[in-house]
């Protein structure tokens, strides 16, 4: 199936993405789409799909993306977390969480679907067999 993006206003589809290999679901601030694709995190405007940049990290990006006051955070199999400024993709901070950072397993239900989380101040961070938070 190819990933298509709606109008919010009127459900009619805007257009069409192609997602290499294994993608977990994009985040969305205003115009603004936050895509993972093989291990690569990258933004396009949902309307046009036109990219302004890409963030490489380390090649292993897994996590779905999230947006929280501006900033994408995005984690990595290796355990690395990013916080990247959601206009201009610059990383604005980096911690190594102390484990893998597992990618959400959408087609299986085996197990829990697991991903980044924020509320409270907080972002949580579910890696491997520990639940990490930081403040915001």
């Amino acid at each position: 199936m190819t990933p298509t993006v709606l109008n919010a206003a009127d459900g009619k589809v805007r257009g069409t993405y192609q997602a290499a290999g294994w993608s977990p679901a994009p985040a969305f601030d205003g115009r603004q789409g936050y895509f993972v694709d093989n291990g690569v995190l990258q933004e396009r405007h949902s309307r046009t799909l036109a990219s302004r940049w890409r963030f490489e990290g380390d090649g292993e990006i897994s996590t779905a993306p999230i947006v929280v006051n501006g900033y994408v955070y995005v984690g990595s199999r290796s355990g690395r977390l990013w916080a990247l400024n959601g206009a201009t993709g610059q990383s604005v901070w980096s911690t190594d969480v102390g484990a893998s950072i597992d990618e959400p397993d959408e087609h299986n239900v085996s197990q829990p679907l697991t991903g980044l989380g924020a509320g409270g101040g907080l972002v949580v961070v579910p890696a491997t067999s520990l639940l990490v938070a930081y403040g915001q």
